[in-house]
């Protein structure tokens, strides 16, 4: 038995490297985007997200927004957020702040809540915003839901 040295999952039989992963996504035909840096095969998801910011307004509310995702893997997501509420929050949104997502997979009934790492910050325009997030402390369900989703996807790409 064989398993990744990423994503740490068995490699079936037969396969020379992780169909999940980095490792494999060169042998399909295009359909994901590949990701050298963070080492996991990310795959299309347009959800509407909603987190919370620790970080605190001036009030010393929690910051709350939404938005939508784009894309997602085992180690994060990449998700925009636009709108008129953006521009008061720009000063509290961070590189190294620490968010709650919550948001439901596609086929799964119920909402998943992780916590994430912002890592990356793209100022579109005013009006959009777009967050790089790296999942932190991935409780043991959550990742499984995450590896379902990831899975069933790139098996359905192969049937195409």
């Amino acid at each position: 038995m064989k398993f990744c040295k990423i994503c740490k999952r068995l490699i079936p039989k037969g396969e020379e490297s992780c169909p999940f992963c980095i490792q494999g996504v060169s042998q399909r035909k295009g359909v994901l985007k590949e990701d050298k840096r963070r080492g996991f095969v990310r795959v299309p998801l347009k959800e509407r997200i909603s987190f919370q910011s620790l970080s605190l307004d001036p009030q010393g509310k929690t910051l709350s927004l939404e938005g939508f995702s784009q894309d997602i893997s085992l180690s994060g997501i990449y998700f925009e957020i636009k709108g008129s509420s953006l521009i008061k929050s720009l000063p509290y949104l961070k590189v190294s702040n620490i968010i709650w997502m919550e948001f439901l997979l596609p086929g799964f009934r119920k909402k998943i809540r992780l916590q994430g790492e912002i890592k990356r910050i793209c100022k579109k325009n005013l009006n959009s915003l777009g967050l790089g997030v790296m999942f932190v402390n991935v409780d043991r369900r959550s990742y499984r839901l995450l590896d379902d989703y990831i899975s069933s996807f790139l098996e359905d790409r192969e049937e195409v």
